[in-house]
């Protein structure tokens, strides 16, 4: 995942635990719920990642 971040220049906003979350919710099929735009440009690049804005 962390490859495919880095090659769009994508994953310096990502902490180590953001990759965790990521990580998780991918290999589980859950949905991450967030308050953090940079999940959202993870999902953009990595299709398998399920993730919702909340207010």
């Amino acid at each position: 995942m962390r490859q495919e971040l880095a090659s769009q220049s994508a994953h310096q906003g990502l902490s180590v635990a953001d990759h965790l979350v990521i990580a998780t919710a991918i290999r589980l099929k859950l949905v991450v719920l967030h308050q953090d735009a940079g999940f959202e440009t993870a999902a953009r690049l990595v299709p398998q990642l399920s993730q919702e804005r909340i207010s």
